[in-house]
């Protein structure tokens, strides 16, 4: 096990933002903002901000595109820290500059989320580091792969976002944030790791808050899920995943409210109402959950007709759209 950092001082490490890393990234434009926006509030509230740049043969040292974009300028005194791999801790001396710092919580941003990015949190994470990866504030380029299929680059970050919510780590905290809400206050990362003991529970605040982030600690590995709209169950965390996250958007409008409860130890049964497009739906959620309060099963039933139709054009489009 690592050492654990003692301390709650935050760090603000920006890692290569660079204009050859920048130039084909997804959504460059805001994503910079967000990431000048989060150097600008740790300035103001007296956390280091540490600079961290890439070179190598695409990116050489001292040409144009190894050079800061020109919305970011590292302040005098702001530490400057060379690199040639995807984390920032290989062959580096980011390490002795956040000891120096007094650092026990890394704060992220900047590019390629799938490498560098990712590459310095989990970094971070072995080496006793608490992190916060500001969510809205990083960006990579899309992956076309050998035999045709293209990854999209806003797929790569919320899944980097996911997955940065839901890691644990012995005594360490991992969590994303956005760049005008992230908290560099004293033992801001030491955030408590959701609870898994009542599974209806966490399915309600992921449905109130329609985040999907938290059926990545809801699901079994080998959860069902039943749907009006698909005419064979699915199998599996990952497309159960993508279909109730759709789920969450299609559904999540104010007027969705659940109306009944009916539940026993291992599962559960949830009515719902919600109007969308002028229809009026209801509806039954039925989950259950093994001893360990994983979903295994997850059933929708809708109704009228005209509502399953709906619901099957809409997730349909949602789906194909990512």
């Amino acid at each position: 096990m690592a050492t654990v950092r003692d301390g709650d001082k935050a760090v603000l490490l920006v890692i290569d933002v660079q204009v050859g890393v920048m130039k084909a990234a997804w959504d460059a434009p805001r994503v910079i903002r967000n990431v000048a926006r989060a150097v600008e509030r740790a300035r103001g509230a007296g956390v280091p901000v540490v600079w961290v740049q890439h070179a190598d043969d695409q990116l050489a040292l001292g040409s144009p595109a190894w050079r800061w974009v020109p919305e970011l300028v590292p302040a005098i005194g702001e530490a400057l820290i060379p690199k040639q791999f995807n984390s920032s801790f290989e062959k580096t001396t980011l390490e002795e500059e956040l000891a120096r710092l007094g650092a026990s919580r890394v704060v992220l941003a900047g590019a390629a989320s799938n490498w560098c990015i990712r590459a310095t949190a989990y970094g971070a994470l072995d080496r006793g580091y608490d992190v916060t990866l500001i969510e809205d504030a990083h960006t990579t380029e899309s992956l076309e792969l050998d035999d045709g299929v293209t990854i999209a680059a806003e797929a790569v970050v919320n899944e980097l976002n996911l997955a940065m919510k839901w890691l644990t780590y012995p005594g360490r905290n991992s969590g994303t944030a956005t760049a005008e809400a992230v908290d560099f206050a004293p033992n801001a990362g030491r955030a408590e790791a959701p609870e898994t003991s009542d599974p209806l529970a966490l399915w309600h605040r992921i449905a109130r808050a329609r985040d999907a982030s938290g059926l990545a600690l809801l699901l079994a590995d080998d959860v069902v899920f039943h749907s009006p709209v698909v005419h064979t169950p699915q199998r599996g965390k990952p497309i159960v995943t993508q279909y109730l996250a759709a789920a969450l958007r299609v559904f999540g409008n104010e007027s969705f409210r659940y109306v009944r409860e009916l539940r026993g130890e291992h599962d559960a049964v949830l009515e719902f109402e919600l109007e969308l497009d002028s229809t009026r739906i209801n509806g039954v959620d039925m989950l259950r959950w093994d001893d360990e309060g994983r979903v295994v099963e997850f059933k929708v039933m809708l109704r009228p007709l005209k509502a399953v139709n709906l619901i099957h054009q809409k997730m349909a489009a949602m789906l194909q759209g990512g």
